[in-house]
């Protein structure tokens, strides 16, 4: 079997096996994040995407629900992580620790770059978490200029899980 129809019966698979939860996606969408649900119905760009929304609530709690999990998990003014070694006696040495502190920096600023789309690509995810309770987040490296994030739709993916229960493709 070529590769490409090895893939082609591999995303047909993968669009067969997300089929029943697709309706449902689309429900959700419809009502709490109309511009992210084209499971179903597929729209042109500019096209009114709201008319099925008859009460605001909904996409207001899931704006506060993704702002309020950004803000706690990955807050832009705080260091959220922090770089340790596996050997806690190496830890305990203070070159290491000096060159971990650094290094937090370095990450926490790089996180923290407007060009990198770190923070808007979070912001997109959790809405999608929130709303369909999966979201995507791909970090692409660019030489030169460090990782770039994005978050992709959950209508345009297709996962498949391993058999640990992780997601191995996409």
């Amino acid at each position: 079997m070529d590769l490409f129809t090895q893939l082609t019966s591999e995303l047909a698979s993968l669009k067969d096996s997300r089929r029943n939860w697709e309706s449902t996606w689309q429900e959700i969408g419809d009502l709490v994040s109309p511009n992210r649900s084209d499971f179903l119905t597929l729209r042109t760009a500019g096209e009114k995407r709201r008319e099925k929304i008859f009460e605001s609530t909904p996409l207001r709690a899931l704006t506060r629900f993704s702002s309020g999990m950004h803000n706690l998990l990955t807050p832009s003014t705080q260091n959220w992580f922090e770089l340790k070694m596996r050997n806690n006696a190496l830890n305990e040495e203070r070159d290491v620790q000096l060159w971990l502190e650094e290094s937090t920096r370095v990450l926490i600023q790089t996180f923290n770059r407007p060009n990198n789309n770190f923070h808007p690509a979070m912001h997109e995810y959790l809405l999608d978490l929130g709303a369909f309770g999966t979201g995507v987040m791909h970090v692409k490296d660019i030489p030169g200029e460090g990782p770039y994030f994005a978050s992709y739709p959950l209508y345009n993916c297709f996962l498949a899980k391993n058999e640990m229960g992780r997601v191995d493709t996409i």
